[in-house]
């Protein structure tokens, strides 16, 4: 179920669509990241979550796709976040400064709450 926002043209837009990770993240997952990152910006989307609260390994092939689907999103004015729970995943993305694209969160809750508020134009 998608959460939608009415624009001035009357046009129905998902407010955030949501990439599952899996358990690991490298280079193949990585690029069926970036290729669902297009395809959401080429269905209009405007707000993406990147749920990566099942990851449990990540290697630097997958870790550079992550950051250019989140330069991508970036790039088009799209909103990003990325769930993330795990300490030694956050601890990564903590040194590669991620949150220059976008916030990281631990719970869904959050990432929907900060979508909400982009949305509603409380946030940037």
């Amino acid at each position: 179920m998608h959460n939608t926002t009415l624009l001035a043209s009357r046009r129905r837009i998902p407010v955030s669509d949501t990439i599952p990770v899996g358990r690991k993240l490298d280079a193949s997952v990585a690029r069926r990241v970036g290729r669902a990152v297009g395809k959401l910006l080429s269905s209009g989307a405007r707000a993406c979550t990147i749920d990566m609260s099942g990851v449990e390994t990540a290697d630097s092939g997958g870790f550079g796709g992550l950051m250019m689907a989140l330069r991508k999103l970036e790039e088009v004015g799209a909103h990003a976040v990325v769930i993330c729970a795990n300490p030694k995943i956050r601890k990564l993305f903590e040194v590669a400064t991620v949150s220059r694209f976008a916030p990281v969160v631990s719970r869904p809750e959050d990432a929907r709450r900060l979508h909400a508020a982009v949305a509603s134009g409380l946030a940037s």
